[in-house]
């Protein structure tokens, strides 16, 4: 766990970054805090690997951003299964 923090973290920077400074600070009542986390990890999260994921294609092709999609999906299972 502690050597799949700083990659998964790193791999999601910019939803952990919106999350923390753009979202987190505007909801008032502590009790949805964890809801709106979970609403915005489930639509940004996605968007963000296949974004990224479309980059990669663009610029190494098909395989590589298969290998980086996956590799980022399991990075987050193992992080959480951890």
């Amino acid at each position: 766990s502690k050597l799949l923090k700083p990659l998964v973290y790193l791999n999601l920077c910019l939803p952990i970054l919106f999350w923390r400074y753009l979202v987190k600070s505007k909801i008032k009542e502590p009790e949805f805090v964890a809801t709106f986390r979970y609403a915005v990890s489930m639509v940004l999260i996605p968007l963000w690997l296949l974004g990224i994921g479309c980059l990669v294609f663009l610029f190494f092709g098909t395989n590589l951003a298969l290998a980086y999609i996956t590799i980022s999906v399991l990075l987050m299972l193992g992080y959480v299964k951890a």
